[in-house]
């Protein structure tokens, strides 16, 4: 134990009263009911908090905040030789809705960026990912591992997002081990590796999410806005991006029949609405001119995707599946290895 002088002062270092336990102190003459300028001890100090406690719980805090940077770095560590190990042998060669993304790669300084590749009846894509795998090959070069490169940075980015939207939802330890557990899960490691845009995903969910909390709780208008820009943005992902919307919707009506307010006041919701509308516009003006180019349901009637070899005279672009994409078929090599022939028109 600490003798009573040390404890005597340590206490009014921290708390500097006349008198520990005097809950009024009262100028001098005075009688009766307080003064207007007596001044009252809010609180009785904790254990230890005389002693520098506040400075012990920030230690702890510090010290825990420590762990937990290092925790997420192991995980990313863990993650990326999940991600990148052999990645230039396997997978072998391009899937075909990979190949198409690397052609709509290829021919996006030529032709700009567009919110819609599309690639018949229901085969059409939203453009986030070619816009993506353009600047990977700009910075790698027309190989297949350019393409693979994309989706390996895009799973790695999540973890570090994922992490901060469980870490203020949960708490650090549960935000944590839900990162660990998305960066070993067979899902999220077989996707990085292919080179498909479905990893997309859970990038944009976690991002709408965390910033929406991050607009709840600051309040400021710039980031409502940007909180309704990037659930607007993530509309170019992939077609099942857009359950978000009813998932939104839920969670704002199970608030509502609980009879709890929801946070933020109807201007900021307003705004958030309002910013997640003109970012989604492009693409559901496109949408709605071409309806038929998102629609899977079209596919199943109109019949398959076309021929390789109708697809070879509308649009003669080629990915050979052991080289670099071309474009067009003819400048390549006969016999060079086996083709990938998709519409890109």
């Amino acid at each position: 134990g600490l003798g009573g002088a040390a404890s005597d002062l340590g206490l009014r270092a921290a708390w500097p009263l006349s008198d520990r336990g005097t809950a009024v102190q009262r100028p001098a003459g005075a009688r009766g009911a307080d003064s207007p300028d007596a001044r009252h001890v809010s609180r009785v100090p904790g254990d230890g908090e005389g002693l520098g406690g506040h400075g012990v719980a920030r230690f702890r805090a510090a010290v825990w905040q420590q762990q937990a940077s290092i925790g997420v770095l192991g995980v990313l560590v863990v993650a990326a030789i999940l991600r990148t190990l052999r990645l230039d042998t396997f997978p072998p060669g391009l899937y075909a809705d990979v190949a198409a993304n690397g052609i709509d790669a290829l021919r996006l300084p030529h032709h700009g960026l567009q919110v819609i590749y599309a690639r018949g009846t229901g085969n059409g894509i939203e453009g986030m990912i070619s816009w993506l795998d353009a600047v990977s090959v700009a910075l790698v070069g027309g190989k297949p591992i350019a393409l693979y490169l994309t989706t390996v940075v895009i799973g790695l980015v999540t973890l570090p997002v994922h992490y901060l939207l469980g870490s203020r939802l949960f708490g650090r330890r549960v935000g944590l081990i839900s990162t660990a557990l998305l960066a070993v899960s067979f899902w999220a490691v077989h996707y990085s590796r292919l080179g498909y845009r479905t990893v997309l995903v859970p990038l944009f969910l976690d991002l709408a999410f965390l910033l929406l909390w991050w607009a709840v709780q600051r309040g400021s208008a710039w980031r409502w806005a940007l909180a309704g820009a990037v659930i607007g943005l993530g509309a170019y992902t992939y077609t099942s991006y857009r359950l978000i919307v009813l998932v939104l919707a839920g969670l704002i009506v199970l608030r509502i029949r609980a009879g709890r307010e929801l946070p933020g006041s109807r201007l900021s919701w307003a705004l958030y609405a309002l910013a997640a509308t003109v970012v989604m516009a492009p693409l559901g003006i496109a949408t709605l001119l071409d309806p038929e180019v998102l629609n899977r349901a079209a596919r199943s009637t109109s019949g398959a995707m076309p021929s390789a070899s109708t697809t070879s005279r509308t649009c003669p672009c080629s990915i050979r599946s052991s080289g670099s994409p071309s474009l067009p078929e003819s400048s390549s090599p006969p016999g060079d290895g086996a083709r990938v022939v998709m519409p890109c028109c």
